[in-house]
C-alpha cells in the first residue's frame, strides 16, 4: 500500500500532467445578440411569477440534517420546472403527467425536499421562450455545445433564489450550494447510472438580480481538493455562465472539477434568482392538479420527520411569521426596483 508521501507525490504529478486539460466551462457574452433585449425583458417576469406563484415554503432535510424551514435553511431556495413529455406504453396506466425532473437521482439526499410535498411545476409559453433564446445563444458560442443540444435539448429549468435571513438566534444565514459535482462518476470514470442530468450535457445559467459568486476547484473526492486551483467567476445581473459538465469527468489521478455558489463579500441584502437550464434523463409522474409527485420515493426516518409536529411547528413560531413578512417587503422592493 502506498504511503501518504508516495500518494502526495503521485498527485503532484498527475496535476502537473492536467494542467494540459482545458477548462471548458466559461462565462458566455450575449448583449449584442438579437435574443439580449428579449432576454432582459422576460427576466423580471419570469421571477416575479417564481417567487409569488411558486415560493411556497415548506420543510427542508438536506443530508442528515433535522428538517428546517427551506427558506431559513442554508441551501438556496429552489423551485422546478419541468417538461411534459409523452410516457411509454409500459406506462399507460400510470397516473398523472410524465415531466422531466433534477435532483432525483444521486442529488436526492442532498437537496433534502421533502417528496411527499414537492412540486415540479409545469414549463409554461414564457419559461419555454427564455430557455429557447438562451439555447440558441450557448449553441452560437460552440459548435460542440450545438451538436449535443441538437441532440439532447434542455428540458428542464431549475430556478435557486439567494438571500440572507436571521435564524432564531440571531445569526446571519446567508443562503449557499455547497461543493458537488451535477454528474457523479464511478472510480473507473464512467458517469454514474442515477443521474439526473444526462452525461456530456452543458448546463446553462442565467442570473437575475444581485451578484454572487461561482467557484471551482479541483477535487480527488468530496473531502480532498488542490486549493490552489481555485476560480471564482462573480455572476452579475443578465450574466449567462455554461457549466460544460465534461470539466467534472475525473482524470487518471481521480481529479476533476467541483463547484459551489454563495454570496461571500456581496451585500447580505441582496437577492439573487439563478435560472439554471438542463438536459435531464429522469422523469417523475406529477398531478397535474397541484404539480406534486404522485409516487414521492420516501424513506423511514424522514418520513417521520416531515410528519413530526415537533418540525412543522417551526413554520409556525413569530420569529418564522416576522421573517418571512420582512422577506416578502424585501423581494417587493427587490421587483420594484428591477423592473
Amino acid at each position: 500500500m502506498a504511503t501518504a508521501d508516495e500518494k502526495q507525490r503521485s498527485r503532484k504529478t498527475f496535476w502537473t500532467n492536467h494542467k494540459k486539460r482545458p477548462f471548458r466551462s466559461k462565462m458566455v457574452a450575449y448583449s449584442r445578440t438579437s435574443n439580449a433585449r428579449r432576454i432582459k425583458e422576460l427576466l423580471p417576469q419570469i421571477a416575479q411569477h417564481v417567487w409569488k406563484n411558486c415560493g411556497d415554503d415548506d420543510l427542508k432535510s438536506p443530508n442528515s440534517d433535522r428538517p428546517k424551514p427551506a427558506k431559513l435553511s442554508k441551501p438556496a431556495f429552489n423551485v422546478y420546472f419541468g417538461m411534459d413529455v409523452t410516457r411509454t406504453v409500459e406506462e399507460a396506466n400510470k397516473q398523472g403527467v410524465k415531466r422531466t425532473a433534477y435532483g432525483m437521482g444521486s442529488g436526492t439526499s442532498s437537496i433534502g425536499l421533502n417528496p411527499e410535498t414537492m412540486r415540479i411545476y409545469p414549463i409554461d409559453a414564457q419559461l419555454q421562450e427564455l430557455m429557447d433564446l438562451i439555447t440558441e445563444v450557448v449553441a452560437q458560442k460552440s459548435a460542440e455545445w450545438k451538436a449535443v443540444l441538437e441532440c439532447d435539448p434542455f428540458n428542464f429549468v431549475g430556478v435557486k433564489i439567494y438571500f440572507s435571513c436571521r435564524d432564531e438566534n440571531g445569526k446571519l444565514v446567508r443562503k449557499t450550494v455547497e461543493w458537488h459535482c451535477d454528474i457523479t462518476h464511478n472510480k473507473d470514470g464512467t458517469p454514474c447510472h442515477d443521474n439526473s442530468q444526462i452525461p456530456g450535457t452543458p448546463v446553462a445559467i442565467l442570473t437575475y438580480g444581485d451578484p454572487k459568486n461561482l467557484w471551482f476547484r479541483r477535487h480527488w473526492n468530496k473531502h480532498e481538493y488542490n486549493e490552489q486551483t481555485l476560480i471564482h467567476f462573480r455572476q452579475t445581473n443578465g450574466s449567462l455562465f455554461v457549466l460544460d459538465t465534461r470539466d467534472e469527468t475525473p482524470d487518471d489521478a481521480g481529479m476533476h472539477w467541483r463547484h459551489m455558489s454563495d454570496t461571500k463579500g456581496e451585500d447580505a441584502a441582496g437577492i439573487s434568482f439563478s435560472f439554471t437550464f438542463r438536459s435531464v434523463q429522469m422523469h417523475q409522474f406529477v398531478d397535474p392538479a397541484t404539480n406534486r409527485l404522485v409516487y414521492p420515493k420516501k424513506t423511514p426516518k424522514k418520513t417521520v420527520w416531515f410528519n413530526s409536529s415537533e418540525y412543522k411547528k417551526k413554520m409556525e413560531t413569530p420569529h418564522y411569521k416576522t421573517t418571512m413578512e420582512d422577506l416578502d417587503n424585501r423581494m417587493e422592493a427587490f421587483f420594484e426596483n428591477n423592473s
